[in-house]
């Protein structure tokens, strides 16, 4: 018996159907593992730059400094104002009075020069005021400070002195003190600073000046105002500079005249007159 074949024509279409099934599997199958196997290439997600932080600057301007100078009093018709930012004051002065820096050879000085006493002599007294600064506190009172001067200036014991208020600072007023006339002085401490503050002649002593010597007093104590000094120089103490003593010579400090020297060991000081020495071999004797 021989046994039939099968017609191509009858298995050629599910041939074709059943392989493209065959691939749409494999390509699904091949998806699959690819999106399982580790270390497989993962889409990287986008990520944008973001800025950095920025720190917030104030665009406020600063605060300006005051100016000390609006502190000070204003002038009236009778007097006019006086300002020395160096120094750390200002004040009102008679009109009348003239302002003398140059008066005296420091910056940190200055002198109002009123009427004379007889203008028409070739000599005669007038009403001088003076303001100074004289360095730092060195934490004294106006008092201590007054007390310090007076060992270092040789006043007399018998200058009397009360306690008064100038510029808003307790000061401390000497008078009857001796030099080109009697003199009335204020000692005060402002701030960190020491002040003076010297008249000449004493109201009393000078009649045909009293009452202008009293104007220029009160009208200068009654209106200062002090402030912090802006060009005021640096100042330095005997110890810091002055040399040591050796076994030929001896150390001489002046507080007063502001200077110190080495003299001979065998010289001493003149008590009569300060800033000399005497020693040495004597020569002769001369009378009178």
């Amino acid at each position: 018996m021989t046994e039939e074949a099968t017609p191509l024509a009858d298995v050629g279409p599910q041939r074709s159907r059943f392989t493209r099934m065959s691939m749409v599997v494999a390509a699904l199958l091949t998806t699959a593992l690819a999106c399982s196997l580790p270390g497989s290439a993962q889409p990287t997600p986008t990520i944008e730059p973001t800025e950095p932080a920025r720190t917030a600057v104030s665009s406020a301007t600063p605060s300006p400094v005051p100016d000390p100078s609006s502190q000070c009093p204003a002038e009236t018709a009778d007097t006019r104002l006086y300002i020395s930012l160096r120094n750390g004051f200002c004040f009102l002065y008679p009109a009348h009075f003239e302002v003398r820096p140059d008066f005296e050879p420091s910056e940190d000085l200055v002198t109002l020069v009123g009427p004379f006493a007889d203008p028409q002599a070739q000599e005669s007294i007038a009403v001088r005021l003076s303001v100074a600064l004289n360095g730092p506190s060195d934490g004294m009172s106006s008092n201590q400070y007054a007390t310090r001067w007076r060992e270092i200036d040789q006043a007399p014991p018998e200058v009397p002195g009360q306690g008064e208020v100038i510029g808003g600072q307790a000061a401390w007023v000497l008078n009857e003190l001796p030099g080109f006339g009697l003199e009335r002085r204020a000692f005060l401490i402002a701030g960190d600073s020491r002040y003076t503050i010297g008249l000449v002649p004493m109201p009393e002593d000078v009649p045909v000046l009293e009452q202008e010597a009293n104007l220029v007093w009160d009208t200068v104590t009654g209106s200062l105002v002090f402030f912090p000094p802006q060009g005021a120089p640096d100042y330095v103490y005997a110890e810091q500079v002055c040399p040591e003593e050796t076994a030929d010579a001896r150390l001489y400090v002046s507080l007063r005249d502001g200077y110190c020297l080495l003299y001979p060991v065998d010289f001493e000081p003149d008590e009569s007159f300060p800033g000399s020495f005497t020693g040495g071999p004597v020569v002769g004797v001369v009378e009178g």
